[in-house]
């Protein structure tokens, strides 16, 4: 399976790592950092981990309606109330407190947690079933 990362950062390098341990074809189409060392950085960590951008005859073929696709799958957004859920306002505030975070990126916090859980849900789908190891 081919997992494709639109604009990429220090934040998914993780995740990307993890997702290419467990035998995905990861590749990206941007490294989003504001100065070129940063990206030359990024793209150092990334060609040691064997995840390269996508080739371009690949990326010609992905249509444009990929990308609202994740936008289809949840209209009720039913992810984003389970996140409320399990992790509420009141504990990601404590949390960005205690890490020294601005309170201002409390939903971007909270998009990269909702993230996190679709990915890790999406993979112990794909991985663990295929391979019989649940």
């Amino acid at each position: 399976m081919h997992i494709i990362f639109g604009y990429i950062s220090f934040w998914q390098l993780p995740i990307m790592r993890l997702l290419k341990f467990l035998k995905f074809e990861v590749f990206y189409l941007y490294i989003d950092a504001k100065t070129e060392a940063n990206k030359n950085k990024i793209s150092n960590n990334l060609r040691r981990s064997n995840i390269y951008p996508l080739p371009l005859e690949f990326e010609k073929k992905i249509s444009s309606e990929a990308s609202n696709i994740l936008i289809a799958i949840d209209p009720n957004e039913f992810s984003y109330k389970k996140n409320l859920e399990l992790i509420p306002d009141k504990i990601l505030k404590k949390y960005c407190k205690l890490y020294s975070i601005n309170e201002k990126d409390l939903k971007k916090i909270r998009l990269l947690i909702q993230d996190i859980r679709q990915t890790w849900h999406m993979v112990s789908n794909t991985y663990f079933k295929k391979n019989n190891i649940s």
